[in-house]
């Protein structure tokens, strides 16, 4: 999903801080550029304080980051000052991540249900038809929605890396995430077969969370191949 305005022309800034340089590549692609990576622009520039010239640019309809060893010849030199380049930069990517933090929300039903203590060892348990995970329990209400919205919040954050989601009916693309829908008495059955037991008090529980970003620890593998796309919808932080 892109917004009409567009960065113009491209625009470069000169910083050899090895940490600033790192910093500020990986909030371009957290924004939505790609690296380009190729012959005379490996991964391992960013590193190197030789290569002192990062550049954006839009080149088919794709935004692009890039480490020069020359100043270029073209585009809008912001010297080194990296607030201006990064004020240039989020033009056309700004609107789309505020835009996406309003709009990137799941529902997923829960049901959960009292048990015996002394038998089950814990108050209530629970199972979530979207993500079939049973293992939401706790002493309270509560407390089951919470282990189940952790759950859930971690399955999100790593939706590009794991299959889970996908094996488990959602739908699943760079601008929108899609859970399965259940009306209330089949996730109740879903809930008995999965126990393989009748359920006298069902409580369905509606979770609506924000969908998280994408856990990221790097985007390309050890040859400097892209493996997958980065996701730019915010929420909630992810755990590792």
């Amino acid at each position: 999903m892109r917004t009409s305005v567009k960065l113009s022309a491209p625009c470069f800034v000169r910083t050899t801080d090895i940490e600033e340089r790192t910093k500020l590549v990986s909030w371009l692609e957290s924004i939505g550029y790609t690296y380009c990576v190729g012959c005379l622009n490996a991964r391992s520039a960013i590193s190197s304080p030789l290569i002192p010239y990062i550049m954006v640019s839009t080149r088919a309809e794709t935004d692009f980051v890039e480490c020069l060893l020359y100043r270029p010849d073209n585009g809008i030199d912001c010297g080194c000052n990296v607030g201006l380049f990064k004020t240039l930069a989020a033009i056309g990517h700004s609107d789309t991540l505020e835009q996406q933090e309003r709009s990137m929300r799941v529902r997923v039903k829960i049901v959960a249900f009292a048990t015996d203590k002394n038998e089950w060892g814990n108050a209530y348990c629970s199972y979530c038809p979207a993500t079939r995970y049973f293992f939401g329990r706790g002493d309270t209400i509560e407390e089951v929605v919470a282990d189940v919205q952790g759950h859930l919040l971690n399955l999100l954050c790593h939706r590009f890396i794991h299959k889970n989601l996908l094996n488990c009916g959602w739908t699943i693309t760079e601008n929108s995430v899609k859970p399965p829908i259940f009306t209330d008495e089949e996730v109740v059955k879903l809930t008995e077969k999965s126990y393989g037991m009748t359920i006298p008090e069902p409580l369905i529980v509606e979770l609506n969370v924000e969908v998280p970003k994408v856990y990221n620890p790097c985007m390309y593998d050890e040859t400097g191949n892209k493996y997958r796309t980065i996701e730019t919808a915010s929420g909630t932080g992810c755990s590792r």
